[in-house]
């Protein structure tokens, strides 16, 4: 490489306070050069790396290291699903939980993931952030594969499992309250007026693919993509809507125009 990883290392030591000694700070970069490597003399991943490694090194190790002891590995273990616990109570607070499943299923099928893909980790992000993308896939995977299930129970094809949920007599109403909840909130109001002036006929195809992500069948990346939102604002979107839709649907008692 051509930094001086050494003495970036030492500099770390200094201001993060690591208490290592010139042999063990050696012995730590010696360790951490498998992912040093791929940081092509870029002096910023590096600094990240060999943070990050400190920080996480060890845990990292625990489970990929054959050799390690059991008792670490388990400990471990444990500490990372009670933190997949934590992120999927978020992600079902905000989306509500995946129909069928419990969120052990979620937490299990993460667990998964990780153990087939940690040695791909390269410390060059927080293991937090990576342990939530992982988290968020899984869910993903598992939402997709209700929503596959409840349509082959059903007998209809996929782009139906939104008239099975709700009836399909239904679900122009609910299109319409949809539609209706959109222009009372403030941050769409415009979207929808502009899209009005451009197509009228994108508000009924926008109405089902806004029910599709709230029911886990179109991903709010995608959703975005279609629409030219950005996923900030179809989340928030997506959130409002999730509040607004049952006291909308509760209050006209279904009877609104189609």
């Amino acid at each position: 490489m051509d930094i001086c990883v050494g003495a970036i290392a030492q500099e770390l030591n200094r201001n993060h306070r690591w208490g290592r000694s010139e042999d063990e700070l050696a012995g730590f970069v010696q360790e951490a050069m498998p992912y040093l490597r791929l940081c092509c003399a870029d002096r910023e991943a590096v600094e990240k790396v060999l943070v990050n490694y400190s920080t996480y090194g060890r845990m990292v190790r625990a489970l990929v290291d054959p050799e390690a002891p059991c008792c670490e590995r388990d400990s471990v273990a444990r500490q990372w699903q009670d933190y997949l616990r934590k992120v999927v109570g978020k992600i079902w607070s905000r989306d509500g939980p995946v129909p069928g499943h419990e969120a052990e299923d979620v937490v299990q099928l993460a667990w998964v993931h990780i153990l087939r893909g940690l040695k791909c980790f390269r410390f060059q992000s927080k293991l937090e952030t990576w342990l939530y993308a992982v988290v968020k896939h899984a869910d993903r995977e598992l939402r997709k594969s209700a929503a596959r299930i409840l349509a082959e129970s059903q007998e209809v094809p996929p782009v139906g499992i939104l008239e099975t949920l709700i009836g399909r007599e239904r679900q122009r109403q609910v299109r319409a309250v949809v539609l209706e909840c959109l222009m009372v909130l403030g941050r769409t109001r415009k979207k929808i007026e502009g899209l009005m002036e451009a197509d009228p006929r994108k508000l009924d195809l926008l109405a089902r693919d806004l029910i599709w992500a709230l029911i886990g069948d179109m991903s709010q990346h995608e959703l975005a993509g279609r629409y030219g939102w950005s996923e900030p604002t179809v989340s928030r979107v997506t959130h409002d809507l999730r509040a607004l839709l049952p006291a909308k649907l509760h209050e006209g008692n279904g009877q609104h125009p189609g």
